[in-house]
C-alpha cells in the first residue's frame, strides 16, 4: 500500500464515530507528524475533490494544526523542512475555487497563519498573487459573474482578509514594511469592490424595500462581498500607511465611509431580519465595520482623524442618533452603535494628546497634519462641534436619557439582583450605553466644569422634595440626576454641601419603605460611596454611619450589595476614624453574616469578604471580639468555594488581615488555617497558580503572630524549602517565612532543616536581581545568627559546609563576579562565621583552599576584604568587620600576619566613627530597618528584638576595649618580642593612630 493510500485509510478511521478504531488511528497520526513530507502529503489528500469530504476536512484539520505545531521551529529542529514548506506553499493557492465552505475556510486560515511567519521573506508574491486573483475574476464581472468566479472571488477576498488581518498582527518591521508597500494596491481593489458593490446591493435594496420581485441570490453575493472587502479596507486604512494624509486615494475612500454607513443604517431600521437573516447580518456587519474604522483610525492618530474629511461629520452623524434615542436595527446592534458613538465623543471630549501639543511630533512625518497643524485642529473641534451649546445638550441628552436604568435592567434588578449588582459593578462601559454614557458624561464634567456646574445644579435643585413613589417616571428621572451629582462630585465640590443635602434629603430618603423607593435607597447608599470620601467631614461621617448599618439590613438584595461597597470605600478611605464606627461594629458584624447567609452568587460573596477584610484592617485590634463569629462563616465558605479559586483567594486574603489584627490570640485559628495554606502553597496542587500569593501572605502573618511552633506548623516548613526551589515572584514573601520559622523555633527547625535551607540558599546565590539577593543574604544572617545564639554552630557548620555556600561566597568574593553591593553582603555573611567562631572561619577557608588548590586562599581572602570595607556603607555592616577582624587577628593565624598592615587601618577607622558616641547615637551601627510589612508589636518583632540584643554586634559597646583585648591576645600568642617586629614592619602613623584610639 502507497503512503498515501496508507494515510487516506488511517484519516478515515480517525473520522470514525466508534473510540475503537478513531483512537489507535489518532496515536498513529501523531507519530507520523514528525515524519519528513508528512504535512505535504495531508495537503495532497485535503486537495482531492475524489475523496470523503470528510477525510479531506479532517485532513486540512491536521495540516493546520501541524502547521502550528511547526512552522515557526528552526530549520535545525523543525519536522517541516523548507522543501517541504515550498511545496506546500505553492500549492495553498491553488484551491481557491473549493466547492465545500468549511475546507475552503480552513485552507483561509492555513495561508494566514503561514503568512505571518513567512511574508515577505519566504513568500514576497502572496499578497500580489491574491490581488491577481480578485483582479481577475472582478474583471470577468460586467453585470453577473459565473459560479467559479464568484466563488474564486470570495474565497481570494475572505484569505486576503486573514492574510491582512494576520500581517497586522505582526510585530516584525520587515512584514510591516511590506504591508505598507502593497497598500495601495490593496487599497486601489478593496476600495473599488467596495463601492461598486455596496450600489449594486443598494439598488437591490431599494427594489426590495419598494416591494419590487427581487433575486436575493445577487443582492446577498454582494453584500458579502462588500463586507468582506470593508473589513480588509480597515486594515489598510489604519495599518497600511505611516500617515493617512500622504495618501489622496485613502482619505478619497475614507471620506466615502459616512454616506455608506447612513444607507446602511437606513435600511437596518426597513429590512426585515425574519424574512432576508443574511442580508441583516451582513448589513450590521458593514455599520460595525465602518464604526471600528472610525474608532481604529482615531485611536492611532487622534489629530489625523479629526482633520480627514467626513471625521467630524461623522461624529456629528452618530450624537444626531444618540440625541434622537432612534434604533438601528435590533436592541443588541443599537446599543453597540450607540456605544461607538459615545466611544469616539469620549476621544475626542477628553483626550490628553489634544490637550497639548503631542511630544513626538518633532518625529512624525512632515505630510501629517499632525505635525504641521496641531493649533487648528484643536480650534477645529471647538468650532465644529464642542460648541458651548452641544456640550450643554450633550449633558442634558446623557441625563435624561442615557444616566436612567433601561427596562431590562431593571428586570435584571427584579429577576436576577446579584447578577444586576456584578454588572453595575463591572465598568463594562466599552459594551453597554449606560455605563459609556457615565463616562463620557464625566469627561464633559472634567473638561468644562465652568460650563456646566450651574447646569447640574439646576437640574439637581429642581427635583421636588418629595415625590410620588409610584411615578417610576419620576423615580428613575430623580436616580439619574442623583446618578450625575455623584458621577461628578469631585467637579461639584464647591456647590453641594454634602452633609446638609445628606441631613435635609438623603437620610430620610434613605429610609423610605415603599417597594419603588428602592431605586432610591440604593442610590443614597452609592451616593455616599461618591461624596464621603471627596467631601465628608468627621462629623457628617458619623451622621452616616447609622443611615449605613440601616441600608446593610434593607429587604432589597441590590440595596445590601451596593451598601456593602460602599461601607467598603469609606472604611478604606485615609479619613475613616475607627473609634467612630466601633458603636456600630456588632450590628455590622451581624448584617454581613445574614448578607452572607442570604446571597448564593460567589461575586456577591466576595464583595462581602473584602469589606469584611477592609474592616479588619483597619479596626485593627478592636475586631478581637467578633472574631470568633467572623471565623465560624469560613469553613462552610471554604468548602462550598470547591472549585471557585478566586472566590478562595478572598477568604485566604481575609484571614490574613484577621491574623495580623488577632496578634498572639491567632493562634486560635491555626485548625482552621494551617489546612488553608497547605492547600493553598502547595505547588503540587493546581489551585495554588491562583491562591499562592495570598497564600503566602497568610503563613507570614502565621508565623508573626504565633508564640509557638506547633507540630501542625511546623509540617508547613517543607512548602517553603519546595517555594524556594519553585522561584516564585513570591521569593522574598517565602524567604521571610523562613526567617520567621528560625526566629521562632531555632533549635527545632535548625536541627532538622539547616542543611536543606543552605542548599537552596546557594543554589539561588548569583542567579538573581541584587534585591532579591539581599533578601537571601538577610536570611543567612538570621540563619547564622540563631544558630550561634543556640549554640548550634559547631554542631552544624560542618553539615553546611557540605552545601558548598560557603564556598560560593568564597569564589565569588574572590572573582568579583557580582556588583559591590552583593559582595559586600557576602562578606557581611562571613564576617558572623569570624565573629562567632574564629577558628571554624579559618578552618572553612583552609578546607576551600585545599580543594582549589589555593594554599594562600585565607590571607588572600583577607586582603579582599579589606579592599572591600570602603564600599560598606551601612554602620552595622563597618562594626562588624571591624570586631571579626579583631577577633581573627585575636588568632595570631598566618593570614592575620600577613596582612595586618591592611587591618590595622580599618580598626582605627571603625573605633574613630565611634568614639565619643553615646549609646544612643551608636543605634545607627545596630540598627536593622524594619520592611513596610514587618508589624513593630507582633510576636515576630518582639523576638528579633531579643535575638537582636544576643548580637554581639549591639552587645560590644567599647570597640576600643575589644580590639584591645585581641591584640593582647595576637601579643600573648606570639610572644612580645615577635609581636614588636610584627609592628615594626607596619607604616609607624597607623600602629601609632591605632595606640592613641585605643589609649
Amino acid at each position: 500500500m502507497s503512503a498515501y493510500a496508507q494515510l487516506c485509510s488511517t484519516l478515515e478511521a480517525a473520522a470514525s464515530p466508534d473510540t475503537t478504531i478513531r483512537r489507535p488511528a489518532d496515536d498513529q497520526l501523531k507519530q507520523w507528524e514528525e515524519e519528513p513530507g508528512f504535512h505535504s502529503l495531508l495537503q495532497d489528500v485535503s486537495v482531492d475533490r475524489n475523496i470523503d469530504p470528510r477525510v479531506r476536512l479532517l485532513s486540512t484539520i491536521y495540516l493546520k494544526n501541524g502547521i502550528d505545531k511547526f512552522w515557526r521551529r528552526a530549520r535545525s529542529t523543525g519536522k517541516i523542512t523548507t522543501e517541504e514548506k515550498a511545496k506546500i506553499r505553492q500549492k495553498l493557492l491553488s484551491v481557491l475555487d473549493e466547492d465545500n465552505e468549511k475546507i475552503a475556510q480552513q485552507t483561509s486560515v492555513i495561508i494566514a497563519k503561514i503568512a505571518r511567519t513567512d511574508y515577505p521573506n519566504e513568500w514576497p508574491s502572496l499578497l500580489h498573487e491574491l490581488i491577481e486573483a480578485i483582479r481577475t475574476t472582478y474583471t470577468t464581472n460586467a453585470t453577473t459573474l459565473s459560479a467559479r468566479h464568484a466563488q474564486v472571488q470570495f474565497r481570494a477576498l475572505t484569505t486576503l482578509y486573514l492574510v491582512v488581518k494576520a500581517l497586522c498582527s505582526s510585530r516584525l518591521p520587515a512584514g510591516k514594511k511590506m504591508f505598507q508597500q502593497v497598500s495601495p494596491e490593496l487599497l486601489q481593489y478593496t476600495g473599488t469592490i467596495f463601492t461598486e458593490q455596496s450600489d449594486r446591493f443598494l439598488a437591490h435594496a431599494e427594489a426590495l424595500v419598494n416591494g419590487q420581485v427581487v433575486d436575493l441570490l445577487p443582492a446577498e453575493f454582494n453584500v458579502q462581498i462588500a463586507v468582506i472587502s470593508l473589513k480588509i479596507l480597515r486594515r489598510v486604512i489604519v495599518y497600511g500607511f505611516a500617515t493617512l494624509h500622504a495618501s489622496p486615494d485613502a482619505l478619497n475612500v475614507y471620506g466615502l465611509l459616512l454616506n455608506y454607513l447612513s444607507k446602511f443604517v437606513q435600511l437596518l431600521n426597513l429590512v426585515s431580519k425574519a424574512t432576508y437573516p443574511k442580508i441583516y447580518k451582513c448589513l450590521t456587519s458593514a455599520v460595525m465595520q465602518i464604526g471600528k474604522i472610525y474608532l481604529d483610525f482615531q485611536g492611532r492618530d487622534v489629530y489625523g482623524f479629526v482633520s480627514a474629511p467626513g471625521s467630524t461629520d461623522a461624529l456629528k452623524y452618530y450624537w444626531s442618533h444618540l440625541e434622537a434615542g432612534g434604533t438601528v436595527g435590533d436592541k443588541p446592534t443599537t446599543e453597540k452603535f450607540l456605544v461607538q458613538g459615545m466611544i469616539l465623543l469620549r476621544r475626542v471630549v477628553k483626550n490628553k494628546d489634544l490637550a497639548e501639543p503631542p511630544r513626538s511630533a518633532a518625529t512624525l512625518d512632515a505630510t501629517s497634519v499632525s505635525a504641521v497643524d496641531v493649533p487648528s485642529i484643536r480650534r477645529l473641534l471647538q468650532t465644529e462641534l464642542l460648541t458651548e451649546a452641544f456640550v450643554r445638550k450633550s449633558c442634558e441628552v446623557l441625563v435624561v436619557r442615557y444616566l436612567k436604568w433601561s427596562d431590562e435592567e431593571l428586570s435584571n434588578w427584579e429577576n436576577e439582583p446579584e447578577e444586576f449588582v456584578a454588572e453595575v459593578d463591572s465598568d463594562a462601559w466599552t459594551f453597554s450605553v449606560r455605563p459609556c454614557a457615565e463616562k463620557l458624561f464625566m469627561d464633559l464634567m472634567q473638561t468644562n466644569r465652568t460650563l456646566l456646574q450651574p447646569f447640574i445644579m439646576t437640574v439637581l435643585q429642581s427635583i421636588s422634595p418629595s415625590s410620588d413613589p409610584n411615578d417610576l417616571a419620576a423615580l428613575l428621572m430623580r436616580d439619574a440626576i442623583y446618578c450625575a451629582v455623584g458621577l461628578a462630585a469631585s467637579d461639584l465640590y464647591d456647590f453641594v454641601d454634602f452633609d446638609v443635602w445628606f441631613r435635609t434629603s438623603l437620610a430620610s430618603e434613605a429610609f423610605d419603605t415603599n417597594p419603588r423607593s428602592k431605586l432610591i435607597r440604593r442610590r443614597v447608599a452609592w451616593l455616599i460611596g461618591q461624596w464621603l470620601p471627596v467631601k465628608g467631614t468627621a462629623a457628617g461621617r458619623r451622621e452616616v454611619y447609622p443611615v449605613v448599618l440601616h441600608l446593610l439590613g434593607d429587604a432589597d438584595l441590590v440595596v445590601r450589595l451596593t451598601t456593602v461597597v460602599t461601607l467598603k470605600d469609606i472604611i478604606d478611605d485615609f479619613d475613616f476614624e475607627p473609634a467612630d464606627f466601633l458603636p456600630y461594629l456588632d450590628a455590622t458584624i451581624e448584617r454581613f453574616v445574614g448578607l452572607m447567609k442570604d446571597v448564593e452568587e460567589f461575586d456577591s460573596k466576595v464583595k462581602v469578604l473584602n469589606c469584611l477584610a477592609v474592616l479588619v484592617q483597619r479596626l485593627e485590634e478592636a475586631i478581637k471580639p467578633f472574631a470568633a463569629r467572623i471565623v465560624s462563616l469560613l469553613p462552610e465558605l471554604w468548602q462550598d468555594a470547591e472549585g471557585q479559586d478566586m472566590f478562595r483567594a478572598s477568604i485566604v486574603n481575609m484571614m490574613a488581615g484577621l491574623t495580623s489584627s488577632l496578634k498572639e490570640d491567632s493562634m486560635q485559628l491555626h485548625e482552621f488555617v494551617i489546612p488553608v495554606i497547605d492547600y493553598s502553597v502547595n505547588t503540587g496542587n493546581p489551585a495554588h497558580v491562583y491562591l499562592l500569593e495570598d497564600g503566602i501572605e497568610l503563613w507570614l502573618a502565621v508565623i508573626r503572630n504565633a508564640t509557638a511552633c506547633t507540630e501542625p506548623l511546623l509540617s508547613l516548613f517543607p512548602h517553603a524549602l519546595g517555594l524556594l526551589e519553585y522561584g516564585s515572584e513570591g521569593l522574598k514573601k517565602t524567604l521571610a517565612v523562613v526567617e520567621g520559622y528560625v526566629i521562632l523555633a531555632p533549635a527545632l527547625v535548625l536541627q532538622t532543616y539547616a542543611p536543606d535551607i543552605a542548599s537552596r540558599l546557594a543554589e539561588m546565590l548569583g542567579s538573581l536581581r541584587p534585591q532579591a539577593s539581599n533578601s537571601i543574604l538577610r536570611c543567612l544572617d538570621v540563619v547564622l545568627h540563631c544558630c550561634y545564639s543556640q549554640g548550634l554552630l559547631d554542631a552544624l557548620l560542618p553539615t553546611v559546609l557540605q552545601t558548598q555556600i560557603f564556598e560560593k561566597l568564597i569564589r565569588s568574593i574572590m572573582e568579583g563576579t557580582e556588583l559591590g553591593v552583593i559582595l559586600v553582603g557576602y562578606i557581611t555573611v562571613l564576617a558572623r562565621v569570624a565573629l562567632y567562631q574564629p577558628t571554624s572561619f579559618w578552618q572553612v577557608l583552609q578546607s576551600i583552599g585545599a580543594k582549589w588548590g589555593m594554599p594562600t586562599l585565607p590571607a588572600s581572602f583577607v586582603s579582599k576584604w579589606c579592599e572591600l570595607f570602603d564600599q560598606m556603607g551601612h554602620g552595622k555592616q563597618r562594626k562588624l568587620t571591624a570586631l571579626a577582624l579583631a577577633n581573627l587577628v585575636g588568632t595570631a593565624d598566618p593570614a592575620v600576619i600577613a596582612r595586618l598592615d591592611c587591618i590595622l587601618p580599618i580598626l582605627s577607622s571603625v573605633i574613630l566613627d565611634l568614639k565619643d558616641l553615646d549609646r544612643d547615637a551608636q543605634l545607627i551601627y545596630t540598627y536593622e530597618a524594619l520592611s513596610d510589612a514587618e508589624d513593630e508589636l507582633c510576636a515576630d518583632a518582639q523576638r528579633r528584638a531579643t535575638l537582636t540584643g544576643h548580637d554581639p554586634v549591639q552587645g560590644i559597646d567599647n570597640v576600643a576595649l575589644f580590639v584591645g583585648q585581641k591584640l593582647k591576645e595576637f601579643e600573648a600568642a606570639v610572644g612580645s618580642a615577635q609581636f614588636q617586629q610584627i609592628l615594626s614592619g607596619i607604616d609607624g602613623l597607623v600602629v601609632r593612630d591605632l595606640m592613641q584610639l585605643l589609649n
